[in-house]
């Protein structure tokens, strides 16, 4: 898809001017943050903004921007999800800085990315969501960060997204990456697809037994009936 919408110019402030390229065919810039990115990207800018086709398909994106000779230029261009909502900065350690970003697809589903930079270069550290809920947590009771993905739990029929309680998978960072902890973790391991699989099984189940109900399937008669 060509790129066509509009350049745009943004002025932080006397000596912090940066300029956001063409994207798709409409761009919005949602937020602009100054982050410290580490050695040799201190005075960093992030730039989150959403972005459609001409038919509206929707494509967010995060930029990020570095002085260089003075100026700022665009170091790394991240394409994330559907809609972005906005930029964290956190650390894995007292010494390492990541850029976390949030954004949303469908209806209410919450996409959550990590990356940091090592020697100038980006690196995703973690791409993750959920239609429950998911969050970057800093405890300062410990030294370790984690994340946590939040898990429907179809097994109660009662269960809804508004007011269950949610399970969680968490992720702790080993100095390396995030890696499932099992131990702080209150459901198992859950990709994106089977939550879909499950979702959609419990769906296809209502479905079945509302048609079961002699009720509604008159209902569901006469209206097929109807011209």
């Amino acid at each position: 898809m060509e790129h066509t919408a509009a350049s745009l110019t943004v002025e932080l402030d006397a000596a912090t001017r940066l300029t956001v390229p063409p994207h798709l065919t409409e761009q919005e810039i949602i937020e602009i943050q100054r982050v410290d990115l580490g050695p040799g990207m201190e005075e960093s800018v992030v730039v989150g903004l959403n972005a459609r086709t001409t038919d509206g398909l929707k494509q967010a994106y995060a930029l990020v921007y570095a002085r260089n000779d003075g100026a700022m230029a665009l170091v790394a261009e991240l394409p994330l999800r559907e809609r972005f909502a906005r930029i964290e900065q956190a650390w894995v350690n007292r010494r390492e800085p990541v850029l976390v970003l949030y954004g949303s697809s469908g209806n209410h589903f919450t996409d959550l990315f990590v990356c940091r930079f090592a020697d100038g270069e980006l690196e995703l550290l973690y791409a993750n969501g959920s239609a429950a809920g998911a969050e970057f947590r800093e405890d300062i009771t410990t030294p370790i960060p984690m994340i946590r993905i939040a898990v429907e739990d179809w097994s109660d029929p009662n269960w809804n997204f508004a007011g269950s309680d949610r399970r969680w998978n968490v992720y702790t960072w080993d100095g390396r990456k995030f890696v499932y902890n099992e131990r702080l973790s209150s459901a198992r391991e859950l990709s994106v697809e089977e939550r879909l699989s499950h979702y959609t099984m419990r769906t296809l189940k209502h479905v079945d037994e509302l048609t079961r109900d002699p009720h509604v399937a008159e209902r569901l008669s006469r209206a097929a009936q109807q011209p």
